[in-house]
């Protein structure tokens, strides 16, 4: 949980990549191999998921993670993905927050 907590406070454009580094020092071997596998996993059933209504995203960027905790090459393309994506969704969040409440009518 705690590396979690160190992967939200990274600094956007490098988080992933530093915790892919730190990742890296805590798991070697089959434990990283599990952690690609379980990750591949997640991002297949995901994609498989998004045609149903559902957490298929969700489950797709959280399988990402752990790919990107065992690849470089997948933690520097989600970090240049957040740099890219982050402020569509400050707008979009932004474009939310604006709206009025609905209430029954």
């Amino acid at each position: 949980m705690e590396s979690l907590k160190a992967l939200r406070r990274g600094r956007p454009g490098h988080r992933f990549q530093e915790w892919h580094r730190s990742q890296r020092r805590r798991v070697d071997g089959w434990g990283r191999v599990l952690t690609a596998f379980l990750g591949l996993l997640l991002v297949l059933v995901g994609l498989l998921l998004m045609a149903m209504p559902g957490p298929g995203l969700l489950v797709a960027l959280v399988g990402l993670t752990l790919l990107g905790s065992t690849s470089l090459t997948v933690a520097r393309a989600l970090d240049r993905a957040e740099l890219w994506l982050g402020p569509a969704w400050r707008r979009l969040r932004q474009r939310w927050g604006n709206r009025p409440p609905r209430g029954p009518r």
